[in-house]
Order: C-alpha cells, then sequence, then structure tokens
C-alpha cells in the first residue's frame, strides 16, 4: 500500500463526507474509533491502533488544557497544542 496515496485519499475523504459539527458524523467517528479500538485489552495492539491511541489521548490532553487555561483566565496557544501533540507522538 501506498501510505501517502491512502493518507491523501482517507483525509480528503473525511473532509468532504464527515462534519463534526454534526452530531450524526460524531456518531460514526466514534463508532469507527470503537471498531478499531476494539479487543485491545486482550489481543496485541497493532501499530495503526496505536495511532488511533495516541489521536484519542491527544484530543483528551487539549481539552483538558483548554479547561484548565479557561479556569485561570488565560488563553491556549497553539505553541501549547502543539507541545502536547508533539510530546505524545513521540512515545
Amino acid at each position: 500500500m501506498n501510505r501517502r496515496k491512502f493518507a491523501k485519499e482517507a483525509a480528503e475523504q473525511f473532509d468532504k463526507e464527515i462534519n463534526l459539527m454534526n452530531p450524526m458524523d460524531v456518531f460514526w467517528f466514534h463508532n469507527a474509533l470503537t471498531l478499531v479500538t476494539a479487543g485491545t485489552d486482550v489481543l496485541p495492539i497493532t501499530s495503526e491502533q496505536v495511532g488511533v491511541f495516541k489521536l484519542m489521548k491527544i484530543t483528551a490532553e487539549i481539552k483538558k488544557l483548554h479547561e484548565e487555561t479557561k479556569k485561570s483566565g488565560k488563553e491556549v496557544t497553539v505553541r501549547d497544542v502543539c507541545k502536547i501533540s508533539d510530546s505524545i507522538m513521540k512515545l
């Protein structure tokens, strides 16, 4: 498989067909995440699943950062978000 080509096609299809402001699209996205990560408590975890878990972790950490910064009256910077993403992607 040509990973670059697949990634480009998948991203384009996602951008075209999925609107995360639409509750049903959020449902389908969550459904896909559940399918990809199912069984990891008893089966070996693939590198693809690790990538999905990293995405899930990045999402949770960015949300946590926004909530904590909001309480302190500060604003989240792009640098803050990139630090979170970079640190998790290096795991």
